[in-house]
């Protein structure tokens, strides 16, 4: 079992819906960006999954402030359930699933030794309820900008006993636990959607649940490096003209992401494998 540090649920619905930070820095500070190496570290495993989040929405975590937490990747496994044995306390055989176990030890191996100062790796298995699998996904979080989102927002996350300081890991699992309102809002706050955008995705969840209807919405949308549209997006009223926080937040999302495009190609070792940890120590200082 992994630990409460680095088991979590992260909800879909809303990072599928909304996907966005609030006006924040560009540079954070420097030695958040001194990534730990420890004996053994999977430094191919570790560039290869920062290189995914470096290419999406994930950016604007690990080399900026942007967004106080961001997904990485995700990944299923076939962890088919016998409900008489997970009675009995048995959920899996372990003999038939050891190298899907052993693939859990090795992601939070790495997850651990890339913790820093101000950035810390969880590893989510999603609340998805199957007979047959498991979902998990990986996320960073910058710990400043989650504090300075809780201090924020005190009278919300307090009621949930989560202050400036609390472990990411905990503030998730409890986030993640409560009603599905406080849920949605808790998560808008935490990935670093505009208050505005928050309000009206739970505002329009809610009022969907009285009506049973859909409630019409536009998006707006901010470009990563793989793609212009659907990663780093997020919900607004239908008709909105974009305001001025939207407009500064897409302004220095594109320098963070001007930049990153201007060295990327630099990163490339001669097999194609791509030097993950080295751009992130280096385009943060």
């Amino acid at each position: 079992m992994l630990s409460i540090k680095k088991t979590l649920l992260v909800p879909i619905l809303f990072t599928a819906v909304l996907v966005l930070a609030s006006c924040a820095a560009t540079n954070p500070n420097a030695s958040s960006n001194n990534t730990t190496r420890t004996t053994g570290f999977d430094t191919a495993l570790a560039d290869s999954i920062l290189k995914i989040g470096l290419d999406n929405e994930a950016l604007y975590t690990l080399i900026s402030d942007i967004k106080p937490m961001s997904s990485l990747i995700g990944f299923t496994l076939p962890f088919e359930i016998d409900s008489v044995e997970l009675i009995k306390g048995h959920a899996l055989n372990l003999e038939k699933k050891a190298k899907y176990v052993e693939k859990i030890k090795r992601y939070t191996e790495v997850l651990e030794a890339l913790d820093t100062q101000d950035l810390d790796f969880v590893m989510v298995p999603f609340r998805m309820v199957s007979d047959s699998t498991k979902s998990f996904q990986v996320n960073v979080i910058r710990k400043s900008r989650m504090d300075e989102v809780i201090n924020s927002h005190l009278d919300f996350f307090a009621y949930m006993g989560i202050v400036p300081g609390t472990d990411p890991g905990i503030v998730l699992s409890t986030v993640e636990n409560q009603e599905q309102i406080l849920r949605l809002r808790a998560y808008g706050y935490l990935f670093g959607y505009p208050d505005y955008a928050v309000d009206f995705f739970v505002e329009a969840y809610h009022q969907g649940k009285q009506t049973k209807s859909f409630v019409e919405r536009d998006f707006f949308q901010i470009p990563v490096f793989s793609s212009k549209t659907g990663h780093f997006v997020y919900a607004m009223p239908k008709g909105h003209t974009p305001t001025e926080t939207d407009s500064t937040l897409y302004r220095r999302a594109l320098t963070v992401l001007d930049r990153y495009r201007n060295i990327r190609s630099t990163y490339f070792n001669a097999d194609s494998t791509f030097q993950s940890l080295k751009l992130i120590r280096e385009l943060g200082n």
